[in-house]
């Protein structure tokens, strides 16, 4: 487990590194791939606190609790509707000021995507490496000062549960953070579209496709539990699948208006 786990953090921070700098080498710019890392950043300044209001307010300990088995839907709901509220309109609004002044490019969504959904995956790939850190420093721990002993058998039951895990699990890790890279270039690439046509349904597809991609997750798992991982995965593949052929649509689009482009300027000379 812990050279699997080491692995996976550092696919995790290492493939958007190598993606970046990919996509630069092709042309992308290096501003919207910063932006994009920034405008997931900013976006989490609203989201969190946001999460954590309605949390107190919806909680059991809130004004309108919600108990039971509904409990679980609509707190999947509710993440998922922040998510891809503050998310999207973030991703829209950073990207309109910073088109104001140049020529709408696909390069320019390809860029903000992979830094969106790069810099994502940088962080999760850091919680797994201070998470190793912790589980290594707890493994031969039997108590700690100031902890009682009824905390200390729940921290004993983690770190148990961490190091009895099926190595190939941290792979099963890597694979949803390389699909939702994906979905985030597809989301990317959509808000891109509805900067450079001024079409803002674009921008509520995009929020509205993001709170399903969230709450579908978070409902697989709660419908077939920590067993059902692949089962998971593979609602979020079907997701990456149709992110992929948003991509090469968008793509292939870029390439139609270049062609059109140099056949009327060959036309003109």
């Amino acid at each position: 487990m812990l050279g699997m786990t080491v692995l996976q953090a550092l696919l995790m921070i290492g493939v958007p590194v190598v993606a970046g700098i990919i996509a630069v080498r092709r042309g992308c710019p290096w501003k919207l791939l910063a932006l994009g890392a920034l405008t997931f950043v900013l976006s989490q300044l609203v989201h969190l606190p946001m999460n954590a209001g309605l949390g107190a307010l919806f909680g059991p300990a809130g004004t309108f609790p919600v108990t039971g088995s509904a409990a679980l839907p609509f707190q999947a709901l509710v993440a998922g509707f922040t998510a891809g509220l503050c998310e999207e309109w973030a991703r829209y609004f950073i990207l309109r000021r910073a088109l104001r002044k140049t020529p709408p490019d696909a390069k320019q969504g390809i860029a903000h995507g992979i830094g969106h959904g790069g810099i994502e995956s940088v962080f999760v790939g850091t919680l797994a490496v201070v998470t190793l850190i912790n589980m290594i420093a707890l493994r031969d721990v039997e108590t700690l000062p100031n902890v009682p002993p009824e905390q200390m058998d729940l921290i004993r039951a983690q770190v148990d549960t961490f190091w009895s895990q099926p190595p190939a699990l941290a792979l099963v890790g890597v694979a949803e953070r390389l699909m939702t890279m994906v979905i985030h270039l597809a989301l990317s690439l959509l808000v891109f579209r509805a900067v450079a046509t001024k079409q803002l349904r674009l921008v509520w597809i995009a929020m509205a496709w993001h709170w399903l991609v969230d709450t579908s997750a978070v409902l697989g798992v709660a419908t077939f539990g920590p067993e059902g991982i692949l089962w998971v995965e593979g609602i979020i593949a079907l997701h990456a699948i149709t992110a992929a052929w948003i991509i090469r649509r968008e793509l292939r689009a870029r390439a139609a208006t270049e062609n059109a482009a140099n056949e009327n300027a060959s036309n003109a000379s």
